[in-house]
């Protein structure tokens, strides 16, 4: 199922090739960032902030639950049931070096959320592509355009097990709203960059640090959401202190209405 909005979508997508395959993102390579390693169990322990440390025996009574594991930045791997999907592969992950893109393994389904190179790069999607047998690539209407001038078809239909939200990005300094489509898998919600969305999975991937709003919008959004699971996005050129800083701020807030906050390093993943 497709939330769409209305014309306001293609009106505020402005973006030319100029400003999303000529960004500084690619221009310029990022600097390589090795965040602490989660302690056991995948998730690191804050000074006042609430965590997930679900035991084994806890999951093993409640089924077989997704593994997400995140890679960098505002790009996310969900394994569960119905396969393996792997949500806005970014201009970070394929440059920095900070995760083994080795370490990916089998991806069945693409999933963008919109046009930025810092969540979508062409060349991390050819290579997920071409070494798969059956990678699909779901997008919205504007990222399928942009993709298909680099060869890469996609389409704008949800895979089975997906559903999707299409909204606006948040108004970034120039103005610009470009379309942006927040993804549901497995019950974990990739916003995109957005953060007017109806509604979430147990699990939300929360942009943090972003030049079109604010932490407290994003504590916000939790607020009137209410994700069981909050995993921090949109933050790989904060340095390892500053990583620390805004997980502790942001994590101790939503920890007051009951919201576990799971502060996973580059590479690192945990099982719901």
């Amino acid at each position: 199922m497709v939330r769409t909005v209305d014309d306001r979508l293609h009106k505020n997508s402005k973006t030319s090739g100029e400003t999303w395959m000529g960004s500084r993102w690619d221009v310029e390579k990022p600097q390589r960032r090795h965040p602490t390693r989660i302690a056991a169990g995948g998730v690191a322990l804050l000074r006042g902030v609430t965590v997930a440390t679900l035991r084994p025996t806890e999951r093993s009574k409640r089924g077989k639950m997704p593994t997400i594991r995140r890679l960098t930045h505002s790009c996310l791997l969900v394994a569960a049931d119905e396969g393996t999907v792997l949500l806005d592969p970014d201009v970070f992950t394929w440059t920095s070096g900070v995760v083994d893109l080795g370490s990916v393994g089998d991806v069945q389904r693409v999933l963008i959320t919109h046009e930025h190179a810092d969540h979508m790069h062409p060349e991390f999607i050819k290579w997920v592509r071409d070494r798969g047998t059956d990678v699909t690539i779901h997008a919205n209407s504007r990222v399928q355009e942009l993709l298909a001038a680099e060869d890469i078809e996609a389409t704008t239909a949800n895979p089975a097990g997906v559903t999707s939200e299409d909204n606006l990005h948040g108004t970034l300094p120039n103005g610009q709203q470009p379309p942006n489509r927040a993804f549901t898998y497995a019950s974990v919600t990739h916003t995109g960059d957005s953060f007017d969305l109806a509604a979430c999975g147990d699990v939300l991937f929360l942009p943090l640090i972003v030049p079109w709003g604010a932490p407290r919008t994003g504590v916000e959004l939790v607020e009137r959401l209410g994700p069981k699971q909050v995993i921090p996005a949109h933050d790989f050129y904060l340095s390892d202190g500053g990583r620390a800083f805004i997980y502790e701020f942001v994590g101790g807030a939503i920890a007051e209405g009951g919201v576990e906050f799971v502060p996973l390093a580059y590479g690192d993943s945990y099982t719901v």
